[in-house]
């Protein structure tokens, strides 16, 4: 790997090391850490702090995605333009999931994921939105639905006929946010994983 490489890559790790989450809701003087599920995604702070913070910090996280790979895009060289953004994509992943900062304890990085693929290789998307969008719709668990869309990631990848580091990237995407997934998975073998109830943006969390 290429001393460009790498340091595109601990950029991007840097840059998904963002908190959005936690930033977010310190401005109502909440820790999302020590709400909800603990979490710092959209879905915790949305519980937790209500739907306005949670959109928000889904589009901040997967902000960082995008910009992430657009960067990457811009510095790759002409002949070989999947590879720098495919790392990076990786590397704002891994940094969101497990940022420094924060003791290696991140979010489970859907929303990053999305905003890094939305760039890397849209088309290899809709297979796994289609799915995320009807299982969530039908059964309000964000966790299954992010998982199913996980595992379909790869495929949707496939069938895009995207390059072989894009694909390689959507398998190693793919595999952190089910690996970050799997308490969620846990609960859901065990009957036990809450559907989605989001709290009115005025009413503040309670621990």
């Amino acid at each position: 790997m290429s001393i460009d490489a790498l340091i595109l890559l601990f950029a991007s790790y840097l840059l998904g090391g963002i908190p959005s989450g936690l930033l977010l809701g310190s401005l109502r003087g909440t820790d999302v850490r020590q709400l909800g599920s603990g979490n710092i995604g959209a879905t915790n702070v949305a519980r937790t702090n209500g739907i306005a913070l949670g959109v928000l910090t889904l589009l901040l996280d997967a902000g960082k995605g995008a910009l992430a790979v657009g960067l990457a895009q811009l510095a790759a060289p002409a002949g070989d333009a999947a590879v720098l953004p495919a790392l990076a994509a990786v590397g704002v992943v891994v940094g969101h999931c497990f940022p420094a900062l924060l003791k290696f304890r991140g979010g489970k990085g859907v929303a990053t994921v999305f905003g890094a693929m939305l760039l890397l290789a849209p088309a290899a998307l809709l297979l796994p939105l289609l799915l995320f969008a009807t299982i969530a719709g039908l059964s309000k668990l964000i966790s299954l639905a992010a998982i199913v869309a996980a595992l379909t990631l790869p495929a949707g990848a496939v069938l895009a006929a995207e390059p072989r580091a894009i694909v390689a990237a959507s398998v190693l995407l793919a595999a952190i946010v089910i690996g970050r997934h799997h308490e969620n998975i846990g609960r859901l073998l065990a009957g036990r994983e809450k559907p989605l109830e989001i709290r009115r943006d005025e009413a503040l969390p309670s621990k």
